[in-house]
């Protein structure tokens, strides 16, 4: 099934077949917002927005990025309001994308200050290295009166 089918509300930054490589980049946006409420957001910058049109813009809301350039990567974002802290924030990343039981190779807080997890899984034969980092919400965005138990996710596959 394809993301539109699905039903979800979808803003493809990136359409898919428009770039030479292969890849693309899409937004699904929360249940309660149009594209056209959402994209007035965006033009006007997650960091302009106050603290409750951010939460509303980003709860329930992720960005895929898919590139097929020097091999495949896929990359999931969101930010995570709901785990309380980051270490259940990078447990719950790992078991929504099933790897809840993977082999973790490398964990710890990278130079950016993102705690991470790392590792390789296969799938349909095909290995593929994997990473879930998490840092807090307010590194991200400069937005006065965010809650300090939110987070940003970002997962990576790449073959």
């Amino acid at each position: 099934t394809s993301l539109s089918e699905a039903g979800l509300t979808l803003y493809e930054r990136t359409p898919v077949g428009t770039n030479p490589d292969g890849g693309f980049e899409v937004i699904k946006l929360p249940p309660d917002m149009t594209v056209e409420e959402a994209g007035l957001m965006y033009v006007k910058g997650i960091d302009r927005l106050a603290a409750a049109d951010a939460v509303r813009l980003l709860k329930g809301a992720w960005t895929l990025d898919v590139s097929r350039k020097a091999g495949t990567s896929m990359r999931v974002r969101y930010a995570d309001f709901d785990s309380g802290s980051i270490e259940a924030a990078v447990q719950n990343a790992m078991q929504a994308e099933g790897l809840e039981n993977a082999k973790v190779t490398d964990s710890g807080v990278d130079d950016s200050g993102n705690t991470y997890q790392a590792g390789t899984v296969k799938s349909d034969g095909e290995k593929y290295t994997w990473r879930v980092s998490v840092i807090d919400l307010s590194e991200v965005y400069d937005i006065s009166g965010l809650p300090n138990t939110a987070f940003f996710v970002g997962i990576r596959f790449s073959a």
